[in-house]
């Protein structure tokens, strides 16, 4: 769970969100997903009332994150929500990559390839395409 303004490396310097073209929406965000990891980008102010009530608790409360639901329940109840792109909400939830994805639409690929096959023979020669 990170704040809006988490800092975020380049290099060797860390620049803040804001001061950082890479936004948290893009490279971190992007790359979470595709390693498993749910980025979840609140407002600091909630990020502080979970901090606060963990802290409080000597880190013995438990945060609980709902990535189906899209929620962040702080150790005294309160929630928060977040967003989540569908497509890669579903691939976590079912843990699958961008392959598995891709390899779950064999049929309509090949009804592709055939129907490409025709029109463009010469893509398909022996050795250019598998």
């Amino acid at each position: 769970m990170l704040a809006s303004d988490f800092p975020i490396s380049q290099g060797d310097s860390l620049w803040k969100k804001s001061e950082n073209p890479f936004k948290l929406g893009g490279i971190f965000f992007n790359n979470a997903f595709r390693n498993g990891v749910l980025p979840v980008e609140l407002p600091i102010e909630q990020v502080r009332v979970i901090v606060g009530e963990v802290e409080a608790s000597s880190g013995y409360e438990p945060v609980t994150v709902d990535l189906e639901n899209e929620t962040v329940t702080a150790p005294k109840g309160q929630v928060f929500s977040f967003r989540t792109p569908p497509l890669l909400r579903a691939m976590l939830v079912e843990g699958m990559d961008e392959i598995e994805l891709t390899l779950r639409h064999g049929a309509d690929i090949e009804v592709f390839r055939k129907a490409d096959g025709a029109k463009r023979p010469w893509a398909y020669r022996p050795g250019l395409a598998g």
